[in-house]
């Protein structure tokens, strides 16, 4: 960076494709990576990947010369962060040293040189990039990293370190406050303060994580990849990556940086934010915050999760509906929730619509996907056809119960697919809902592995099902076809997928089977699959 270098970040967990889009769009010169992410990288640029730990060993350090920055200014840029991407395709934000000088600045005056820091949020995000690359740096301060986030690994550092601040993202809050149990095992007497960021955290979790912890300290804060971290006095991006028109929708004529945040500021001087203004839902006259309403939804007994997404309405434009998770057991209905919200909201932000949903789809910091809740477009035998305007199936015949699980009371389809729509109107369909393998707190989709194996030139035919899991809930398991003559083992698949797909996707079982039942027109039969393997039929080889 003195010499006027840019440097851009990567999360380790992107898969070669992933990481590929990112290489198209910065072009770099130069990899700089650890020696178990090389293989992905191999190929990516011109010049092979150098070795983190190989070029600090070969660099001469004299810590007696004068520090010199030649023809570097405060306004040249510094780092290519990328934006999370969460309502769309993930911009690259150019960030420039007076970006960073002001950043590290400022959190150098608000964490003094005392304070002993946990690292568990990554690095590559600006939230890990501005608090600890720079921020902790700034000050002097003191920084115990983990390799990766667990429990009870962050539990053990924090007694065995005095850790006094921790800096995480909401699901960390929430596991915390979940697990008080488990961390009542460890001196914890040194932690005053946890910092939530990256997403918002409902009151519901911070009211949760006071009473589980009552002499810690629960602060959030707010910023963006766009304003090198933490939102207060910073300077914004210069611009973003070959994108001008998303930068003239950020930046105005003045230079003031549109967040794209609605929020307030009360007369204590707190900041509150209240929602996305893009994802305000036009009701009439009025603005209507999804946030506001998933905050008193989620105060509901029987809702494990929600998200509220505007639906069309002729007269009104737009109405507020609630894609709602049930909890196990439930059988809440669609007017249960909508009487529960009469009486805790304003006439006009009342729920008008509900649909049930398997899963909420959410970012690793916890941000609701709101671009996949949005209304999709295909066809199925039970929409007659394509899904457009169209109506549905009246029923199954002879089965009441599948009939009861499809249709709801309000006479919505729920087709079981999970899908989600570009900036272009395109639709993609990601995988059935219900065959979604819910592997700890991710969501693997089957297809996307399946079309991975498939590239594999000993393998004839390949079914990826979940397989219970007593740590992770249930792992990715593959059944695999041979093609005449091979003789693949277990351990080789598992090689092979390790190389092409993120760590939580991993294939962590393989059966060898003797056919993929499926239906004439191709598709996986799943539950017959399950069931031949829940039964251990013959041609099922559990050899690894």
């Amino acid at each position: 960076m003195s010499l006027g270098a840019v440097f851009s970040t990567a999360n380790f967990l992107q898969t070669s494709p992933e990481i590929q889009s990112q290489v198209q769009d910065s072009d770099p010169a130069l990899i700089l990576t650890t020696a178990d992410l090389a293989p992905k990288l191999d190929g990516l640029i011109p010049r092979p990947p150098i070795l983190i730990d190989q070029f600090l060993a070969s660099l001469f350090i004299d810590r007696n010369a004068p520090l010199e920055f030649p023809g570097v200014s405060p306004a040249d840029p510094a780092v290519l962060m990328y934006s999370s991407g969460t309502t769309g395709k993930s911009k690259g934000v150019v960030t420039s040293h007076g970006n960073l000088v002001a950043m590290a600045s400022v959190l150098r005056h608000v964490w003094g040189r005392e304070e002993v820091y946990a690292c568990v949020v990554p690095l590559s995000h600006m939230f890990g990039f501005s608090v600890f690359v720079c921020g902790a740096v700034a000050a002097g301060a003191t920084v115990v990293v983990l390799r990766r986030y667990a429990l009870d690994e962050l539990l053990m550092a924090v007694e065995e370190h005095r850790v006094t601040l921790l800096p995480a993202v909401p699901p960390m809050v929430v596991q915390l406050a979940r697990s008080c149990g488990v961390a009542r095992a460890y001196d914890l007497r040194s932690l005053k303060e946890v910092i939530c960021s990256g997403a918002p955290l409902g009151r519901d979790h911070m009211e949760r994580f006071a009473d589980a912890y009552p002499g810690i300290t629960l602060s959030q804060c707010y910023g963006l990849t766009e304003t090198s971290g933490p939102v207060t006095v910073c300077h914004g991006l210069t611009g973003y990556l070959k994108n001008r028109e998303a930068t003239s929708l950020a930046i105005d004529e003045e230079g003031w940086l549109h967040t794209g945040d609605l929020c307030y500021i009360d007369t204590q001087g707190l900041v509150y934010i209240v929602d996305r203004i893009k994802e305000l839902i036009k009701y009439k006259a009025y603005q209507v915050a999804p946030a506001e309403l998933e905050e008193v939804l989620s105060t509901h007994p029987e809702i494990l999760d929600v998200a509220v997404t505007p639906y069309p309405d002729e007269e009104a434009g737009e109405i507020p509906m609630a894609c709602v998770v049930r909890k196990a057991g439930s059988k809440i209905k669609g007017e249960d929730i909508v009487s529960f919200m009469e009486k805790k909201v304003a006439p006009y932000k009342k729920i008008r619509k509900v649909l049930f949903v398997e899963i909420i789809p959410r970012s690793p910091s916890g941000k609701i996907l709101r671009r996949h809740l949005k209304a999709t477009c295909y066809g199925l035998t039970e929409t007659s056809g394509p899904v457009t305007v169209c109506h549905g199936l009246t029923g199954y015949l002879k089965n009441r119960e599948a009939t009861s699980l499809a249709i709801d009371e309000e006479g919505w389809l729920h087709t079981g697919d999970l899908c989600y729509i570009d900036t272009q109107g395109l639709v993609y369909i990601v995988d059935r809902i219900k065959e979604l393998i819910k592997y700890k707190a991710y969501q693997v989709a089957p297809a996307e592995l399946e079309e991975v194996l498939s590239t594999h030139p000993e393998i004839l035919d390949v079914a990826v099902t979940p397989y219970p899991d007593e740590e992770a809930g249930e792992i990715p398991m593959a059944c695999v076809v041979r093609k005449a003559g091979s003789k693949i083992k277990g351990e080789d698949i598992v090689s092979f997928m390790e190389k092409k797909v993120a760590p939580y996707k991993k294939i962590r079982k393989v059966l060898f089977v003797e056919i993929i039942p499926r239906s004439p027109s191709g598709k996986i039969l799943r539950r017959h699959l399950k069931a031949t393997v829940r039964r251990g039929k013959p041609g099922i080889s559990a050899r690894l």
